[in-house]
């Protein structure tokens, strides 16, 4: 890559870095829970604007609702925000899928104003991910400014329900890596810029258990205590931990009963599986059904379990491994250090590779304390984490960095 287009693109973005801080507050001061249709249509707006100045045309594609059961055993549903795509047609024929998610996990009663203390600003949101949204954007803008004809095909993809696992916008997101070469999430990086390789896969489930009420006095022997019998099979499950190494299953939240002289007919328990081995979901899903079916023999009670993989482990395929080389070779190119660590934590970047696509996950800002209260992001990765994402473009686009097939890989 010429020095003088690499100097041309630092110039320009170092200008544009007031403006970046400043659309960050911006964004920062909407409440976009994913829980919160009113303030994730504000932010969409916001976003929009955004898009349509590259210039874009910016396409709001509905997604599922999500379902779930309440705390009374009541099947529910609730809408969800909207999936934001802006495509950019480019000289070069590289296809690259640019992804990053616009809800948080801080609803409004839990918002804070920003706060900015030296180069870091703490505000909601401003690592995961809207800090990694700007640089998503000025990452785009700089290419378009400084070496246009050089410039790849790009669609943009701002989703609204990451922080749940993406239920409604997973068939979507899967569709658009299927038509794409390569796929780059903004996910915020470690604070000393160090990115996500390989990671875990998860999955969530509602296990729901229905017995007999009574009172204890009266009709004790008539009852069929739901928490006790919920409470059996959360001790199944815990004992699964110990058979697979890398399984990690949680019981995160459990509920039911009324009144402590009621025998409870209904117990509900919510968990949450981790998992670095593709096969972990389906057997699980099979250990949950025979449990079900052996709670439910017993006279009195009923059990039923419902759930969904969030997301199936991201392995590094070959593909991968060369697209992770041509990052390292531009961030080589800016005097950045780039060190890779495997995590159990996940995102739509496992989504993204599980359709075959080559992936990055972690071209968002630096950060840290994510989902917390003091979340920040450092101001001046920005700019660095935009030219770091424009030079690994540029470098796939012109050839200068190559993605290595391995034909013995599924497609």
């Amino acid at each position: 890559m010429s020095s003088a287009l690499q100097c041309d693109l630092r110039r320009w973005l170092a200008d544009q870095q007031p403006w970046a801080e400043k659309r960050l507050v911006d964004y920062c001061s909407i409440s976009s829970c994913t829980h919160e249709p009113d303030g994730i249509a504000a932010m969409q707006d916001l976003v929009t604007e955004d898009l349509t100045a590259l210039p874009a045309r910016v396409d709001r594609r509905p997604v599922a609702p999500l379902t779930w059961h309440d705390d009374t055993g009541a099947s529910r549903s609730q809408p969800l925000g909207a999936l934001l795509t802006a495509r950019l047609e480019g000289a070069a024929p590289l296809r690259a899928l640019l992804l990053i998610h616009l809800d948080t996990v801080y609803p409004q009663a839990t918002h804070w104003k920003a706060r900015r203390d030296g180069q870091r600003l703490h505000a909601p949101g401003a690592a995961d991910a809207k800090g990694g949204l700007l640089v998503m954007l000025l990452a785009v803008k700089a290419l378009r400014e400084t070496a246009p004809a050089l410039c790849p095909s790009l669609t943009l993809a701002i989703n609204a329900d990451e922080e749940i696992g993406s239920p409604g916008s997973a068939p979507m997101l899967d569709q658009l890596a299927r038509e794409h070469d390569v796929g780059l999430v903004f996910e915020p990086c470690l604070e000393d810029g160090s990115m996500v390789a390989a990671r875990g896969g998860s999955a969530n489930f509602t296990l729901l258990v229905r017995g007999r009420g009574a009172h204890v006095g009266r009709d004790f022997a008539r009852g069929r205590n739901a928490i006790v019998h919920l409470a059996r099979w959360i001790d199944q499950l815990d004992r699964l931990n110990l058979t697979h190494p890398g399984l990690h299953l949680n019981i995160g939240r459990i509920s039911g009963g009324d009144a402590a002289n009621c025998v409870p007919d209904l117990a509900i328990a919510r968990g949450n599986l981790r998992f670095h081995e593709a096969e972990a979901w389906p057997w699980l899903r099979n250990q949950l059904t025979r449990m079900a079916a052996e709670i439910g023999d017993e006279e009195g009670f009923r059990a039923s379990w419902d759930g969904y993989q969030a997301n199936p482990p991201k392995t590094l395929g070959t593909a991968t491994r060369s697209l992770m080389n041509a990052c390292e070779a531009a961030a080589h190119d800016l005097g950045l250090p780039i060190h890779w660590r495997d995590t159990a934590g996940t995102c739509d970047g496992n989504k993204l590779a599980a359709a075959g696509l080559p992936v990055i996950d972690t071209l968002g800002v630096r950060g840290a304390n994510l989902h917390h209260r003091d979340e920040f992001c450092l101001l001046p990765s920005l700019g660095e984490r935009a030219a770091l994402t424009a030079l690994l473009l540029l470098r796939l686009a012109t050839g200068e960095s190559q993605l290595v097939e391995d034909p013995h890989e599924p497609a």
